[in-house]
Order: C-alpha cells, then sequence, then structure tokens
C-alpha cells in the first residue's frame, strides 16, 4: 500500500526521469503543494498528491485502504486545492496536476472530460509505473 508520501517520491522520481527541472516536495506533515517543479518547456508544475492509505502510523487507517468515500474525499480536496490555487495571479502561467494511486482511477474517470477542459493532468502511480489518465 503506497502512502501520500509513497506517491510523492515515486512521481518525483517520474518527473526527474522526464527532464522536469528545480524538482522539490513536501511530505504530509508540511503545507503547500505536495510537488513543485519546472516543465521541460520553462513552465511552473504544481502537483497535489494523494496516497491509498494513511502516512500515519498512529491513524486507524494506517495500512489499511481508504475507503470509496475517502477517495471521494480526497479527490475532492486535492482538486478544490487546484482549483483555489489557480485563481492566484502568480500562478497564472502554470500547469497543475493531482498524483493518485491506481485505485483512485475509478473516480477521476467520472470527470476526465472537465478535468481536459480545465487543463488538469491527472496521473496514477504505482511501485511499476506512472500513468495519465
Amino acid at each position: 500500500m503506497l502512502t501520500e508520501n509513497h506517491i510523492t517520491e515515486l512521481f518525483v522520481s517520474y518527473l526527474e526521469k522526464n527532464n522536469y527541472k528545480q524538482v522539490s516536495f513536501l511530505n504530509t506533515k508540511q503545507k503547500g503543494f505536495d510537488i513543485t517543479a519546472i516543465t521541460p518547456q520553462g513552465k511552473r508544475f504544481y502537483v497535489e498528491v494523494k496516497g491509498e492509505t494513511s502516512a500515519n502510523e498512529n491513524s486507524k487507517r494506517y495500512g489499511k485502504y481508504f475507503t470509496g468515500n475517502q477517495i471521494w474525499s480526497h479527490g475532492a480536496v486535492a482538486l478544490f486545492t487546484t482549483l483555489r490555487s489557480m485563481e492566484k495571479p502568480e500562478h497564472q502561467d502554470a500547469q497543475f496536476a493531482m498524483a493518485f494511486p491506481m485505485n483512485h482511477e475509478p473516480m477521476m474517470s467520472y470527470i476526465k472530460k472537465s478535468m481536459d477542459k480545465l487543463g488538469i493532468q491527472v496521473y496514477f502511480v504505482s511501485e511499476n509505473e506512472v500513468k495519465m489518465l
């Protein structure tokens, strides 16, 4: 099971392999975008990340998959956080993405057309691959 911190590490590796520069990231105890980078085209890139289990070893959910309701809630929070940030003047020329574990794909597939219209990239991450919605 992948925590948010594991998804972040895997996605950072993916970005670095794909020529993103100045890649930096936060852990679950820090506030702000989970990953920031510069795209190969020179644009600022912000990523909100969610995991498939809690990263807090003291949590009741640690080591257990999040429930369907929790997955929806995490997806909604990631989307709202991204949309709110897109409104900020300092982010007007930036690109935005969200990175989720594979078990979030069914939820995100419902809103693929809207995500495409908004220009928000959605990635699904596992130990073995990173794929786009």
